[in-house]
């Protein structure tokens, strides 16, 4: 065999020796493997679709929410408990005199 084409994959990918086409990881698509999945889309060949509510981001390989300040949960569909705000609500509230705090802010 005479090989004479470089095979051109990114992010650690492999060639098809016969026919020269990257098999791409999930989370990856393109004839090179370069291009991350459209939002919206996930995993093997980005053919599933991410289920982030409330203005969640979708992690393009594993379809995980990271969720908006004030929101929580898997799908970003739980509002930041009383007393919590920021991102995954991980900040204690520390309003005086009883008043409530912005779940975002």
């Amino acid at each position: 065999i005479n090989c004479v084409h470089k095979c051109e994959c990114h992010n650690g990918e492999h060639c098809d020796r016969a026919t020269g086409e990257c098999q791409c990881a999930p989370g990856w698509r393109g004839s090179r493997c370069n291009i991350s999945c459209s939002d919206g889309k996930y995993g093997a060949g980005c053919e599933m679709k991410c289920n982030c509510d409330n203005g969640g981001k979708c992690d393009h390989i594993s379809g995980s929410c990271l969720c908006k300040p004030g929101w929580h949960g898997t799908f970003c569909s739980r509002v930041c408990p009383s007393g919590f705000w920021g991102q995954d609500c991980q900040q204690r509230c520390e309003c005086g005199l009883g008043a409530d705090c912005d779940t975002a802010s």
